[in-house]
């Protein structure tokens, strides 16, 4: 699997998120551990400029496809479809989804009726926006449930932001359904092996876990360190943070109160804790680490990668220099 880790800072001018992850694939036959690889892809996404996204659990293509459709790479029906194997999913009939699926041209015209930026074009714009405006009164329970509706098609967001503003991520629920209903007969399976996210956002520097069901919840300012552990090395970050021994780890050799974290200070306690973590067989590779503050992402993992890259190549050719 992984170790995921997300860590506030919270000092004066030094409000961010830090994002942390090993960069290690484990190959598996059956509950045997046969083999590890370097991952290919960085286990932390960023979402349009506005969120990073870090994922524990079994990567494939399901899981790909659950990130480009957060980027607006993939849409709706093609996500669902790819899931479920099927043209027409049925998941397509959820009220949720189907608003979704309404072009973004049809938001916008609407949107732009309301604030007045051009006119209804028929009569029945011209109703919606009466009842939308509150020019005109519901009369009876129908009405209501119709303007609801429409209230909701204008105001949807990004699946993303309305996952953290429901704190109910649907499409990540039915990504682990189908992972579950597709590995459900081999004897093996693990449903913790599913998706489980560490998401942090930007101007806010919020911090949020998102379990295997799709429940949001929000790392809340507490008086101790706030942070956020997942994958299979999380027991071993946990004891890291709970027993404080960062205060005798040699890696770390910085003094600080949990209410006085420096952005510096969390970048180095989370690649400390993961180093720890590393006794975790599932858990290896080199760490990378994403900054989220208020003025935007900074994603340092193909920074390292890089560097390793040039580094390795260097150390081959020095090898084969050795030899006519």
């Amino acid at each position: 699997m992984t170790t995921i880790l997300g860590i506030k800072a919270n000092a004066d001018d030094h409000e961010a998120v830090v994002l942390a992850a090993d960069t290690q694939l484990n190959l598996y036959e059956g509950s045997v551990h046969t083999g590890k690889i370097e991952s290919p892809n960085s286990k932390i996404r960023v979402i349009k400029n506005s969120a990073a996204i870090a994922i524990a659990g079994d990567y494939d293509k399901y899981v790909e496809a659950f990130i480009n459709y957060l980027g607006g790479n993939r849409d709706l029906r093609s996500y669902l479809s790819l899931l479920s194997g099927s043209r027409n999913p049925p998941d397509l009939d959820n009220i949720s989804f189907t608003l979704n699926l309404i072009p973004k041209g049809v938001k916008r015209k609407l949107q732009d009726i309301i604030e007045k930026k051009q006119q209804p074009t028929s009569d029945l714009e011209n109703i919606l926006t009466k009842l939308l405006t509150d020019s005109t009164q519901p009369e009876t329970e129908l009405d209501k449930v119709v303007i609801g509706i429409f209230k909701k098609l204008i105001s949807y967001q990004d699946p993303l932001q309305e996952a953290l503003k429901t704190e109910y991520f649907l499409e990540l629920n039915h990504l682990n359904r189908f992972f579950e209903y597709r590995n459900s007969e081999d004897e093996d399976f693990d449903a913790s092996d599913s998706s489980e996210l560490i998401i942090a956002t930007t101007p806010n520097c919020d911090l949020f876990h998102v379990d295997h069901r799709g429940n949001v919840y929000k790392i809340i300012n507490s008086e101790l360190i706030d942070y956020i552990a997942i994958g299979s090395g999380s027991d071993i970050v946990n004891k890291y943070f709970d027993e404080m021994q960062y205060i005798k780890d040699q890696n770390f050799g910085l003094k600080f109160t949990p209410d006085n974290i420096t952005t510096k200070m969390a970048l180095k306690l989370a690649r400390t804790a993961l180093i720890a973590s590393l006794v975790n067989q599932d858990t290896g590779g080199y760490i990378e680490r994403v900054v989220v503050h208020k003025d935007g992402i900074d994603h340092h993992g193909s920074t390292v990668r890089e560097k390793l890259a040039r580094e390795e190549e260097q150390v081959n050719k020095a090898i084969e220099d050795q030899y006519e």
